[in-house]
């Protein structure tokens, strides 16, 4: 079980006894930071916890693995409004270039993550919504089941015909997904979906982003939480649990997937992005520059913006002029949220590094709060940046 998953050896032990002993709880919440795993590993327990042999092996031969391994098993409903773009467009690259089974399953997965936030069932009452989209997504699944009988050995331009034909379409429908939030009638169609009878074999629910769901939402998830059908699991994913509601949590088991090591973040792009060069220090690098960003330009403002941070907590109003033009050059404009995030990292490097003279600990750690404030204003209620950083830097020299 769980053999292609790089890294949480000992969670996914955990995770592993939990299945044997038959204990694995009915709802589990998945989270730590970006690339961590959480989805592709919540993926494989939905695969498992429906294997017809009951083993779990990544090739299992069993109808219902293949399924899986597919993202087309009927017992496995998947919800969120993320944006798959830009995995779908580096999993092509990896296709057209090394074309393997294993690549080819990458890039077929990576679509069909997106294809299902379309599933008819979820959009049932308000199809009007997704109508003008429902032909693209045909489409897509056409190319796809074309793509999946070529001989990768022979056929290289018939299979970058076909990325390109689905990428060109992919990015229309992935552009749809342009809120953080579930929409309500998604969890209720959820619900719903969960008590319909079955064939005995396990249902899944996946909810990924569970920490952007709003408050009418997550009351309303709670129902089937406190009283979840038999055989059927949630699998709850995010990258924090600060903004869940703690009655959510109560009813949830938490598995807290950390960072992973540089060492293993190069085994994953080595593997299975077939990043053989080393051209990429780590995913999250790898991803950015999907993005056409450069991560070490970013990062390289994140600390230059620390230190007008430091020189703004002296009420130089100078800093804060610097920090609002540093704010608006293209890397940082149009990807505020990463810069934050690379803000975030440089802020915390400080904190541990104990050496922040003359600023104290605990003031550095009240930034480091704000900072978050920051990303989770811009993500959730789209907050203009100037906004955010003019107070920001109010608060800031209140904290010095």
């Amino acid at each position: 079980m769980f053999e292609n998953i790089l890294g949480h050896e000992n969670l996914l032990q955990s995770l592993i006894q939990d299945i044997e002993a038959g204990s694995l709880p009915p709802a589990m919440l998945f989270y730590g930071p970006k690339y961590s795993g959480k989805l592709s590993t919540a993926l494989e327990l939905a695969r498992v916890l429906t294997c017809e042999k009951g083993l779990g092996d990544w090739n299992c031969g069993c109808p219902s693995c293949w399924k899986h391994r597919s993202l087309m098993h009927p017992n496995l409903l998947m919800l969120g409004t993320a944006n798959y773009f830009h995995e779908i467009i580096s999993s092509r690259e990896v296709l057209t270039r090394y074309p393997r089974p294993a690549s080819r399953f990458l890039f077929l997965r990576a679509v069909r993550k997106q294809l299902k936030g379309f599933n008819p069932l979820l959009w049932e009452g308000d199809e009007s919504k997704v109508k003008t989209h429902q032909n693209s997504v045909q489409d897509v699944e056409d190319n796809l089941d074309e793509l999946m009988g070529l001989d990768l050995n022979e056929e290289p331009k018939a299979i970058k015909d076909i990325c390109e034909k689905v990428t060109d379409k992919m990015e229309k429908l992935c552009g749809f997904f342009n809120s953080q939030h579930t929409p309500i009638n998604h969890i209720r169609r959820a619900i719903y979906w969960a008590h319909m009878s079955s064939s005995g074999s396990a249902k899944v629910i996946l909810i990924n982003g569970i920490d952007h769901l709003q408050t009418a939402s997550s009351n309303s998830l709670l129902k089937i939480l406190e009283e979840p059908p038999k055989n059927v699991y949630l699998i709850l994913v995010s990258e924090k649990k600060g903004p869940i509601l703690t009655t959510l949590l109560s009813r949830l088991r938490p598995y807290h997937f950390l960072q992973r090591p540089l060492e293993t973040e190069k085994a994953v792009l080595e593997k299975i992005f077939k990043n053989e060069n080393h051209e990429y220090e780590s995913l999250r690098d790898y991803f950015l520059a999907w993005r056409n960003i450069n991560p070490l330009e970013v990062r390289q403002m994140a600390h230059r913006f620390l230190e007008l941070i430091v020189q703004g907590a002296g009420a130089n109003d100078m800093a804060l002029d610097e920090a609002l033009d540093l704010i608006q050059r293209g890397e940082i404009k149009d990807h505020f949220i990463i810069f934050l995030e690379e803000l975030l990292s440089a802020m915390e490097e400080v904190v541990k590094s104990g050496e922040a003279n003359p600023l104290s600990q605990d003031v550095l750690e009240k930034w480091t709060r704000e900072i978050n404030n920051m990303v989770y204003q811009k993500e959730s209620l789209n907050i203009n940046p100037q906004n955010l950083i003019e107070n920001f830097f109010l608060k800031m020299r209140l904290f010095s």
